[in-house]
């Protein structure tokens, strides 16, 4: 079991885990002997199965199936906005654009963290993985706004509300943790890992969200008042 604050398990076992990009860096400057070189090493510390850095030369394209799925992700989030947009009169209407708004920004960042584009040890991947937590963050935040906005624990659109924020979005990550590095990544040959199927399956429960979510709210005022004088 790992403890809290324990990321060598993590970092080791859980596919393109990103935060994992700041680590390799600090033990750059205390214990660089136990990491591979940056110009080969892909997302993990000393990981039982990674995708190596980008290198065309070698056929190695990073993380190549992550990547798809966070641009198609993205996509098919900035349609999501544009409904929930449009929902003049729904409920909870400004907490789930502002949940969507950090979903989509994170899978732009995801991609940037986890694709094996950028080395080992850059700065540039050490300022992306930190904002990127920052963002995961706020996403948490947005998902625990909108369970209690939804709920009526606090009224919608208020400050309240914008600020009451937690909860995992996450919740099959597990999957991957268990699947992604010893069957996945070693069976494609270091080619893909479980990183995708996490991708994936925090995009279909977005998509669920926001589908139930339309489901029990009002397209527009005018419904409402229709519906009032019948």
């Amino acid at each position: 079991m790992v403890s809290f604050g324990d990321f060598s398990s993590l970092c080791a076992n859980v596919p393109s885990f990103p935060w994992c990009n700041l680590f390799y860096r600090q033990l750059q400057f205390t214990d660089s002997i136990i990491l591979a070189p940056p110009s080969i090493a892909g997302v993990g510390i000393n990981p039982v199965c990674d995708i190596p850095h980008l290198d065309p030369s070698s056929s190695q394209f990073g993380n190549i199936a992550n990547v798809v799925l966070c641009g198609v992700s993205f996509f098919i989030t900035l349609g999501l906005i544009v409904i929930t947009w449009r929902r003049k009169a729904a409920v909870a209407r400004i907490e789930l654009l502002y949940l969507l708004i950090c979903y989509a920004i994170s899978l732009v960042f995801q991609l940037l963290t986890t694709s094996s584009f950028l080395e080992q040890g850059s700065t540039a991947l050490v300022v992306l993985t930190a904002i990127h937590a920052g963002i995961v963050a706020a996403l948490f935040w947005a998902l625990l706004g909108n369970a209690l906005v939804s709920m009526q624990v606090v009224e919608d659109g208020t400050l309240s509300s914008l600020i009451s924020r937690f909860v995992v979005l996450y919740y099959y990550d597990a999957f991957c943790m268990k699947y992604g590095r010893y069957v996945i990544c070693k069976g494609t040959d270091s080619r893909i890992d479980g990183s995708f199927i996490a991708t994936l399956l925090e995009t279909l429960a977005v998509i669920v969200l926001v589908a139930g979510w339309k489901n029990i709210t009002e397209d527009s005022w005018e419904e409402e008042e229709n519906d009032y004088y019948r």
